[in-house]
């Protein structure tokens, strides 16, 4: 991994979060998934929507760090800034929101002309069987690093200055 200035182009997406665990190569963080939501015009359709009105605005994630940033630069509670690729954001995505339905539509497609209760029974075994295959597909790629989050830097939290000295 790089410096964080190479995490900083329209090929990489930005978030905050909160440092709740340090680690030597890496944090866990909560990033608030309402941040999202405010600008979003799906969020009566949206199933992260539904969570956070649940009351679970948080989910944990593992969060590289790159070689530049040293971990004893964080401590818990730290605001930062993530940054993770588009193009793994959009693979992650299509796994776990495709597949099952993939496997639903083949599930339904193969017991057409079957009475309802039995097409109703197919898809959502189909359903089922898609998602704990994107499971699976999603625990092996838990630890491919080309898919995890990249810490920028330690976000400034309100009163806080940069002094850049010449």
């Amino acid at each position: 991994m790089g410096s964080p200035s190479e995490y900083e182009d329209a090929h990489w997406i930005t978030e905050r979060a909160q440092v709740l665990v340090v680690q030597d190569d890496a944090l866990w963080v909560a990033a608030d998934k309402t941040s999202a939501c405010g600008s979003c015009k799906a969020k009566s359709g949206c199933g992260t929507s539904l969570l956070a009105k649940l009351g679970r605005d948080q989910v944990a994630i593992r969060a590289l760090l790159p070689q530049s940033l040293q971990s004893s630069h964080f401590v818990a509670g730290d605001e930062i800034e993530l940054a993770i690729d588009r193009t793994a954001f959009v693979k992650v995505a299509l796994v776990m929101y495709v597949l099952p339905l993939l496997s639903l539509m083949a599930a339904i497609a193969v017991t057409l002309g079957q009475p309802e209760y039995q097409v109703a029974m197919a898809a959502f075994l189909g359903l089922l069987t898609g998602g704990w295959v994107a499971s699976r597909v999603l625990k092996r790629w838990r630890n491919d690093e080309r898919l995890q989050p990249v810490v920028l830097r330690r976000a400034l939290v309100a009163g806080e200055h940069v002094l850049q000295l010449s």
